[in-house]
């Protein structure tokens, strides 16, 4: 029996196992992504259970990449300049916060931190802010509204998220305090547990993707 050189690669590559160049970009960034991230340092307070929700969240582009932890107040001070020289050519950025009451909540930030030289805000509607204790939640951007002010930062806070004055996260210049309030950004509830919405920081770590 004889066959054409057709046949047989057909036959071929019927049989054959896939391999990643099988499979167009978008298809093989699906099927590289990892349940959890790989980490430069295990977080002071994060579990894998916490990494495994923040990861679920994060658009899928940047769930094939791992974190590297750029700052960490325990380390380099409770200073949010130092935080921004540490952050201001990442992007984009994941920022987690455990406060003294025992929340910790977070964001993830679309956009670099040097922006902030623009005095408004800026950034892009990926941008998201998260609850983790208590209870785990992300609250995305709410396109109802049509507001978008995700992030602003300045030398003397930073905030994620805003409408009628009041801050989805605010933080202040010495990182010492953060305030979460309910805003139309991201229709969010206060992520701080007790009737005055702000508590006192325990500790910041910021990661970038890499």
């Amino acid at each position: 029996l004889k066959f054409s050189r057709n046949i047989l690669v057909r036959f071929k590559n019927r049989h054959r196992k896939l391999s990643l160049e099988d499979f167009e970009e978008g298809d093989r960034a699906i099927m590289l992504q990892k349940p959890i991230p790989k980490l430069s340092r295990t977080s002071s307070f994060l579990a894998d259970q916490d990494w495994a929700n923040i990861w679920s969240w994060v658009p899928a582009r940047f769930r094939i990449l791992d974190l590297e932890l750029v700052f960490v107040s325990s380390e380099n001070g409770f200073r949010l300049g130092t935080l921004f020289e540490k952050c201001s050519d990442s992007e984009p950025l994941l920022l987690t916060i455990e406060t003294t009451d025992g929340n910790i909540f977070g964001a993830y930030l679309s956009k670099s931190l040097r922006n902030r030289s623009s005095r408004k805000f800026f950034g892009t509607g990926e941008t998201f802010i998260f609850n983790l204790r208590p209870c785990a939640q992300v609250y995305s951007w709410n396109e109802t509204y049509e507001n978008q002010q995700f992030i602003y930062a300045d030398e003397n806070f930073l905030a994620i998220g805003c409408s009628s004055g009041k801050f989805g996260i605010w933080i202040d210049r010495d990182l010492n305090q953060v305030v979460s309030s309910p805003c139309e950004t991201f229709n969010n509830p206060s992520f701080i547990d007790n009737e005055t919405g702000w508590s006192d920081i325990y500790c910041i770590e910021a990661y970038k993707f890499k």
